[in-house]
């Protein structure tokens, strides 16, 4: 033994702080062995699966290239000998981008309350909006859904919580980045005749002059507000103000998402009305996505409005203009989800024209058959608030904090001059608050 290395003290000779210290370090050990073990476990279940999606796949140097080909992403360049090695945490990681692009861009609470919320009982998608608390159980069944079902329990733990938020936040950059600084010819061919002079997206004093295009108006005050209702890019006529037959018929959000799920030489020839195939994994093919979500609906929209916005960094809350984007995007939610339910006409329009676009091939389209049926009253009184700027109810929560970034959840919003200046109670002047609300019947 050396002088440096003191005999061990048995656990009867030792003092209440020595014993203290020992239970620690011996929790301590079994934790870490704990962890261990779940590693090995969630590493063999992974090998599993991963063998199993490669069968019979056909390794990189036998697929044929095509033209249109960009890089899309790290994991498009990586070898199949690196995807079968793919860690839980890139698993996780790679969950949290594709949250970003089908369901959100944003959670609706931090990601640790969030992934480390517990399911309940009685949960109804139908009232997921109406509260705080049903929002994030809706975050949290929406979550688990992007995740491989041997992961699904597990969640919650600091390393899961922390990649799948870097997942996001890496889709969000990877998505504003894309359709601010490569797909300028998109909006060239879409908005041709709508601006004057030339369109760059990506010169914020220009897109401060585009308000009239994002659903921009100003109120008595002469205070800009804004409502993705009212937004002209989302209307096939260019309509500003809300038009059911035409809402989010425009095919530019549509070219906007094709951006991210396949590339922007696809998009920008989708705009020209050319042809163009794609090699290599895209979005669409990571992430096993076969038909339109109303979340990719609802982000294709956002993120099409804020490109053309005064914004400069694509967050929950503009800090130029004052928009909630969270928010709107939260109304365009309702009104396809509750459109969906009731199989209404001019929501299963939208999805065919969409998938027509995206998925001219599917199978799983959620544009199937239409109701016979008139809209139920709480959606026709749903859409009516909408239109109204009405805010949804909302609980008080300790945990809405974000992480990060700071965020609203409101729908009101106000900018004098575009500038950064929120107004977080006042109404959102875009609705249109005397407009009657008609709905067609299947």
């Amino acid at each position: 033994m050396s002088r440096t290395q003191e005999p061990a003290v048995a656990i009867e000779d030792m003092g209440v702080s020595q014993m203290i210290e020992f239970a620690r370090q011996k929790e301590r050990e079994c934790n870490d062995a704990h962890t261990r073990a779940e590693q090995a476990e969630r590493r063999a279940a992974l090998a599993t699966t991963t063998n199993m999606a490669q069968r019979g796949r056909p390794s990189k140097r036998q697929r044929v290239a095509t033209s249109g080909s960009d890089d899309e992403n790290d994991e498009a360049n990586e070898s199949d000998e690196e995807e079968k090695k793919a860690s839980p945490q890139d698993q996780v990681k790679t969950a949290g981008k594709k949250y970003a692009i089908i369901y959100c861009l944003w959670l609706t609470s931090t990601p640790r309350k969030t992934l480390q919320t517990k399911l309940v009982d009685g949960y109804s998608e139908e009232n997921r909006y109406k509260d705080l608390k049903k929002r994030i159980q809706g975050d949290m069944r929406d979550v688990r859904e992007t995740l491989p079902e041997d992961f699904r329990a597990l969640i919650g733990r600091d390393w899961d919580i922390h990649k799948y938020r870097t997942g996001m936040q890496d889709q969000r950059s990877n998505t504003s980045s894309r359709i601010r600084n490569d797909i300028n010819p998109v909006f060239e061919d879409h908005l041709e005749g709508q601006i004057d002079g030339t369109i760059r997206i990506n010169d914020a004093t220009k897109r401060a002059g585009w308000t009239h295009l994002i659903g921009g108006k100003r109120d008595a005050d002469g205070k800009l507000n804004y409502s993705a209702l009212d937004a002209a890019v989302l209307h096939s006529d260019m309509s500003t103000t809300y038009k059911e037959a035409t809402f989010l018929k425009n095919k530019l959000p549509m070219h906007v998402a094709a951006a991210i799920l396949y590339g922007k030489q696809k998009a920008i020839a989708l705009a020209a009305g050319a042809a163009c195939a794609t090699s290599g994994p895209v979005m669409k093919d990571i992430h096993q996505l076969t038909h339109t979500t109303p979340g990719l609906i609802a982000n294709a929209a956002i993120v099409t409005m804020w490109a053309l916005s005064a914004d400069i960094q694509l967050k929950e809350e503009g800090q130029q203009t004052g928009v909630p984007w969270r928010a709107e995007h939260e109304r365009v939610m309702v009104l396809l989800t509750g459109g969906l339910r009731e199989r209404m006409r001019t929501t299963i329009e939208i999805f065919r024209a969409w998938d027509e676009e995206l998925f001219p091939h599917t199978e799983t389209s959620l544009g199937g058959a239409m109701g016979t049926g008139k809209p139920a009253q709480d959606l026709q009184d749903a859409l009516a608030a909408l239109l109204q700027g009405e805010r949804m109810p909302e609980e008080e929560d300790e945990g809405s904090a974000r992480e990060n970034e700071a965020g609203t959840s409101g729908s009101g919003n106000g900018s004098a001059d575009g500038g950064a200046g929120s107004s977080q109670d006042g109404e959102n002047g875009g609705g249109q608050g005397g407009t009657d609300v008609t709905l067609n019947e299947a």
